[in-house]
């Protein structure tokens, strides 16, 4: 990057490239912010907010806008209730409305409705962002006062809010209907600046600031113990990966800025260690990057908030074993849905982790880019084909099912199904005919 920065924010664009704003750099907070294009790996400045602030939120809106709000000065006491808006087409930041409350160490959660909730931070108050008027306004309070906490939206729509400093074993959840907080199962350990991840189960992974983890099922309401962590750490970042584990990054263990890294498999529930950083480092962001799925790492400190990195890593998963390409299902030609829409293309194959799936009529248009490897599949037995995955629509990380039937009657006869979803539930789906090309089927 071009400066050093630590306890700064990190936001995916739909374009792809990645938003960094604000943080410390160990004299000053900062008022930069910067991209990173992960096409050319190169990073260039944007510009400024208004406001200097770390320990700051930032939220991508439905518009593509990025919304950040709060954090504080250098002082602890200096809390900004101030937030700003950076509109990645012109480059630029505006004021936009005030938050009811001044908040630092608080959470940031885009709502189905596409509202924002903030939470914690200077109490148990949360407020609601309407980027449509570009206000805030209360809404519930929380059952305990919070910070450091997290933050995750569940499958169903609610929030859950777990740990944090003087509540770090209780959780709660946020119903946006009504507006109101209610208490859930309490967690087994102690939990504060400690990450949360919804796993492709919809249930929620906690880990640290301990070894410790645990999860959350979201359908009994209870927390159990899973497996432990290789190593203690703290303000260390944890990405789900394509492949369903999660990728947990570096922190502090104690005094320590840790390298090392390791992955959590939801399978087995066990933990294990991967490649380690080139530099050891804690209160940075880490960004999964779509289609390439590899994870942006991005500053930090390396020592005990002290001594902010500008360098930036890239993490690549470990790909599938590799494809034979003769023995490969594949398929390329037009598709047309079941309202005549004159169709669009499709091109899948097997050893590609870049499935294209594109359709257009009248009313709708989507564009869709799968992120995992696995094309349709058939046998003599089972005409019919499901795969399943992440992918990018229109620049947005979804979930896809794709069913492919094969009514074994020649070309334009295959017929498909796609649902694409993201944590707010369905998004689109749209059955149809592929009316010319056939996917090739291994009999």
């Amino acid at each position: 990057m071009a400066t050093a920065r630590g306890v700064h924010t990190a936001t995916l664009l739909p374009s792809g490239r990645v938003l960094v704003a604000g943080g410390n750099d160990g004299f000053s907070v900062l008022t930069s912010a910067e991209l990173y294009d992960p096409v050319a790996g190169t990073w260039s400045e944007t510009g400024s907010m208004i406001d200097g602030r770390h320990l700051h939120t930032a939220t991508l809106l439905p518009s593509g806008k990025v919304l950040v709000a709060g954090g504080q000065k250098i002082s602890a006491s200096d809390v900004l209730a101030s937030a700003e808006l950076y509109d990645p087409v012109t480059g630029t930041w505006k004021a936009t409305g005030n938050m009811t409350h001044a908040r630092s160490f608080h959470t940031a959660t885009l709502l189905p409705s596409g509202k924002v909730l903030v939470a914690g931070g200077s109490g148990p108050s949360a407020e609601l962002y309407d980027p449509i008027s570009g206000t805030w306004s209360a809404t519930g309070s929380m059952t305990s006062a919070r910070r450091w906490h997290t933050a995750t939206l569940l499958r169903s729509g609610k929030v859950l809010v777990a740990g944090g400093e003087s509540a770090s074993t209780s959780a709660e959840l946020y119903d946006p209907i009504t507006g109101t907080w209610t208490a859930t199962g309490s967690m087994t350990g102690d939990h504060f600046r400690h990450t949360a991840t919804l796993l492709r189960s919809g249930k929620v992974l906690v880990a640290g600031p301990f070894a410790s983890a645990e999860l959350y099922d979201p359908i009994t309401g209870t927390w159990s113990a899973t497996g432990s962590m290789t190593t203690d750490r703290e303000l260390h970042t944890a990405s789900l990966l394509p492949s369903g584990t999660v990728l947990v990054a570096g922190g502090f263990a104690g005094s320590t800025a840790l390298a090392s890294a390791e992955l959590y498999d939801p399978i087995t529930g066990t933990w294990s260690t991967t490649a380690s950083m080139s530099t050891g480092r804690a209160t940075h962001t880490a960004t999964l990057l779509l289609p390439s799925r590899k994870v942006l790492v991005a500053g930090g400190y390396d020592g005990q908030f002290c001594c902010p990195v500008a360098s930036a890593e890239l993490y690549q998963e470990i790909s599938p074993p590799a494809c034979d390409p003769n023995q490969e299902d594949h398929g390329t030609g037009q598709v047309q849905d079941e309202h005549g829409g004159d169709g669009g293309d499709f091109d899948f194959n097997e050893c590609d982790e870049d499935h294209q799936f594109g359709h257009h009529d009248s009313d709708r248009s989507v564009d869709f880019h799968s992120t995992s490897r696995g094309a349709p599949v058939f046998d003599a037995n089972a005409p019919k084909a499901t795969s399943t995955g992440q992918g990018l629509n229109n620049g947005k990380a979804v979930d896809y099912t794709l069913v492919v039937t094969d009514l074994g009657a020649g070309p334009g006869t295959d017929v498909y199904s796609l649902t694409l979803s993201d944590p707010t539930g369905v998004i689109y789906t749209r059955t149809g005919t592929l009316r010319s090309g056939n996917l090739v089927v291994r009999r």
